[in-house]
């Protein structure tokens, strides 16, 4: 992502708690985050970007996006018809995985 701008206004901050209850400054630049401050402390803070799972399996789901799916096959010509398809986008000799 490219620097923010050094010249002109600097964005106003937005002001948020976190989840332990602190109060905290933050100032953007375009879609990032560019400084959090913590108001009510004199020591200063490290945020370590995160992604929080409410147990949505993303694993599962991006494994499925590259995987063949035979649930709903309704016979074995139509299962090797979905293999024929995956092997067409993959490359020679690669090995594929289908579910079902």
């Amino acid at each position: 992502m490219p620097p923010a701008p050094s010249n002109g206004p600097r964005p106003t901050p937005l002001v948020a708690r976190t989840a332990g209850g602190d109060r905290v400054s933050i100032t953007l630049a375009g879609s990032r985050i560019e400084r959090i401050d913590r108001p009510d402390s004199p020591t200063s803070s490290v945020v370590v970007p995160g992604l929080t799972d409410a147990h949505g399996h993303v694993v599962g789901l991006g494994l499925s996006l590259v995987r063949v799916d035979l649930r709903s096959c309704q016979s074995p010509s139509d299962c090797a018809e979905r293999v024929r398809d995956m092997l067409a986008k993959v490359p020679a000799c690669a090995w594929i995985q289908g579910r079902g």
